[in-house]
């Protein structure tokens, strides 16, 4: 048996997250003062219409804090219907009496009070103006706007799909790939033919909500009520422009600049956009903005959990990490992904907030799913099934790509659509697989990757000196531009586990891109004191705007004692002119990422800190192994030899079964460093994957080190 309405209501209230307050003991106070002034004068109407807010009040408080005590919330919405009809019959005369019962009405569960409240709005527009009260007259005529949104949402998005399926996921619909395909490559069409789903009760609200801003310009409801209708239809110019007027004389209204910074980035203004966000932000008052802008909305549930278990100082960092991290291209000014996310908040808060039911748009089950996946391709309404009467509720189908789909049902004429029992499961597992996607902005798939090698060596005092080396995909970003010579940025930034900046080395050239090299490396030297570093290196070629990216982690300590530097695998490494050889910043280096041809040579370098002394010199072996890895049909033989570097090495060579071992031993005078660097031969090895291991032994105090490199090798 189909659950009735009521219940279904009381459902999506338990499932939706409701605003958090707390009892106000001074309501209480004021309730038993009331009454006490209406049991005095039982003709003061006024405190009747102000008992009956109290109560509804201290009744709306307890629904927000969960309150188990069912019977003492009936009794307060009891006294609240009671007295405000009691002020409305001792002055009917007062339109706001009227207003406030009309609200009380348009809040009930149900459907029969809800009906009520239309004709209690209009008996107060009428009076509102007979009394030239614009205020009055505003709030009345945005509370009609009200009644005909919810209208109009009861109607809204039904296509030819509405009518030929009574159940868009029993019958099909959902997997049928070409039919879906044809709704989405016509969907702006449709959306922009001059006779569409819900035209008529459209206009009809937006005619109300531009009335009360007439009326009063600064009415909250009727404002919240237009832009909804302007994003609803994708009008981002119109929403754009209004929000610029209305911010002339509301510079700090917040919900103003949140659409305003929706609009812009829908516009591809988004410097703009970030503006009108962080404005935004900086005018909400402070647990609004901790509610709105909560990290949890992207993370799985279980990371959300931990994070809101962490201190305050700690989330705050987190949070900023987590978004400078998402930020596609540093290069480019805005954090689009940041963007998107405050835009789908933004739309999600305006469409699907119902304020009558304290539920907030972006805490409901599809403010939820839209801030997390974004806007679905396809959405279509289906109208409830004629063939089962007690089925009273809508089903819409949000689809958005082949497999992934979800199904709503919505009460009509209630603003609260809840997600099909059956996609619950679903959508828990989704959530912790995949718990944000930005698949709608495209901006990935404008990316490409840069290959990275990072070597640590230590610096002076407890610093380390690192390099960076990164082979740009040059080629692939000026590919097929018009131009002959083009600009292409690069760039590095290093960050501290504070999300705090710590270097940043940025260079533009331009480029001749006839001939444009395959792959451009580039190479950076840091000196950095001991922590936890975020790293990125970008490109970007700003006429076609295509990038490229890569990103790690770099973790450096205060090291002490024998101990070994990361090792520098190179296309070639050779003393500077001049240069004692102590160190590696004594070298030059033609530097590589890991990707060398099997015509080249692999050079390494290395340091050793620490060797125990004997007599006055450092005595130490080395083991160079590199070993195949995994590869389909076995392992071949392969091998390799010293061609170059320290003396002691040259000469020595190995051949196996996919791995090889090059070993010397080595005695130099005693000192805090000793380096080491070899030229390799490494055309007897095949193409694949190999792993470069350098062991370092100290024959003297008999203890041992090892630090591997990836090395591809290719034709």
């Amino acid at each position: 048996m189909r659950r009735p309405v009521l219940a279904i209501l009381a459902l999506a209230f338990l499932r939706a997250h409701l605003v958090v307050a707390q009892p106000s003991t001074d309501s209480a106070s004021l309730l038993r003062s009331l009454d006490d002034a209406v049991r005095a004068d039982p003709a003061d109407h006024d405190a009747w219409h102000r008992r009956g807010m109290v109560a509804w009040t201290l009744a709306r408080e307890q629904r927000r804090n969960g309150g188990d005590d069912t019977d003492k919330g009936s009794s307060l919405l009891q006294v609240a219907e009671a007295s405000l009809e009691r002020a409305v019959k001792l002055n009917e005369r007062e339109p706001r009496y009227l207003i406030e019962l009309g609200r009380f009405r348009w809040s009930s569960p149900a459907s029969m009070a809800r009906r009520r409240a239309g004709g209690l709005y209009e008996r107060a527009l009428d009076l509102a103006r007979k009394h030239n009260d614009s205020t009055l007259m505003a709030e009345a005529l945005a509370a009609l706007g009200v009644i005909a949104w919810r209208r109009y949402e009861g109607v809204a998005d039904r296509h030819i799909y509405s009518s030929i399926f009574n159940d868009p996921d029993g019958e099909g619909l959902i997997d049928d790939e070409r039919a879906i395909a044809y709704f989405v490559e016509n969907a702006s069409r449709i959306a922009a033919s001059k006779n569409w789903s819900g035209q008529r009760e459209y206009e009809g609200a937006w005619k109300l909500f531009a009335q009360a801003l007439e009326a009063d310009p600064g009415n909250r409801r009727a404002r919240a009520g237009r832009y909804t209708m302007l994003i609803d239809r994708k009008r981002w110019e119109e929403a754009r422009h209004e929000t610029v007027l209305r911010l002339r004389s509301a510079p700090c209204e917040a919900m103003s600049w949140l659409v305003r910074g929706l609009a812009a980035h829908q516009l591809r203004a988004e410097r703009e956009a970030t503006l009108a966000f962080d404005s935004a932000l900086a005018c909400l008052p402070p647990h609004e903005r901790e509610r709105l802008d909560a990290l949890a909305r992207v993370l799985s549930p279980k990371d959300g959990r931990e994070h809101a278990q962490r201190p305050a100082a700690e989330r705050a960092v987190t949070e900023r990490l987590y978004w400078l991290m998402s930020d596609p291209l540093w290069l480019t000014e805005p954090n689009e992904h940041r963007l998107e996310y405050l835009s789908r908040l933004t739309a999600a808060e305006l469409r699907w907030s119902v304020e009558e039911f304290d539920l907030r748009g972006a805490d409901t089950d599809r403010g939820d799913l839209l801030v997390r996946y974004g806007p679905p391709p396809a959405v279509i309404s289906f109208p409830p099934d004629p063939e089962h009467t007690q089925e009273m509720r809508i089903r819409l189908l949000w689809w958005y790509t082949d497999g992934v789909a979800f199904i709503f049902r919505m009460v009509p004429g209630y603003g609260i659509a809840t997600l099909h029992t059956e996609y619950e499961r679903y959508v828990r597992a989704l959530r912790d697989t995949i718990p944000v996607s930005w698949a709608n902005l495209g901006v990935e798939g404008a990316i490409d990757t840069i290959p990275l090698q990072a070597v640590r060596f230590r610096g002076e005092g407890d610093s380390s000196d690192v390099l960076i080396i990164a082979d740009i995909p040059a080629d692939s970003l000026v590919r097929g531009l018009d131009l002959s010579r083009v600009a292409l940025e690069v760039g590095l930034n290093i960050f501290n586990w504070r999300a705090e900046r710590i270097a940043r080395d940025s260079i533009r050239e331009v480029i001749d891109v006839a001939r444009a090299d395959v792959v451009t490396t580039r190479a950076w030297r840091k000196r950095l004191s001991p922590g936890i570093y975020l790293y990125r290196v970008e490109a970007l070629q700003p006429d076609a705007m295509r990038g490229a990216r890569a990103a790690s982690r770099l973790e450096l300590v205060a090291a002490g004692g024998f101990g070994m530097s990361d090792v520098l695998a190179a296309r070639m490494i050779e003393p500077k002119p001049a240069s004692t050889g102590a160190r590696w910043s004594d070298f030059r280096v033609l530097p590589m990422t890991g990707v060398l041809r099997r015509s080249e040579p692999l050079a390494l370098l290395w340091e050793t800190y620490a060797l125990a002394a004997d007599s006055g010199v450092n005595r130490y072996r080395v083991s160079i192994t590199i070993e195949q890895r995994d590869r389909p049909g076995g392992l071949a033989r392969i091998g390799a030899a010293i061609i170059g570097g320290v003396r002691a090495a040259v000469g020595r060579s190995s051949r196996g079964e996919g791995r090889v071992t090059l070993s010397y031993d080595r005695e130099v005078p005693a000192g805090p460093v000793a380096l080491d660097y070899l030229t390799v031969d490494v055309g007897g090895l095949d193409r694949g994957q190999y792993t470069v291991t350098v062991d370092v032994e100290d024959l003297v105090a008999k203890q041992r080190i090892a630090r591997s490199s990836m090395v591809t090798m290719i034709d």
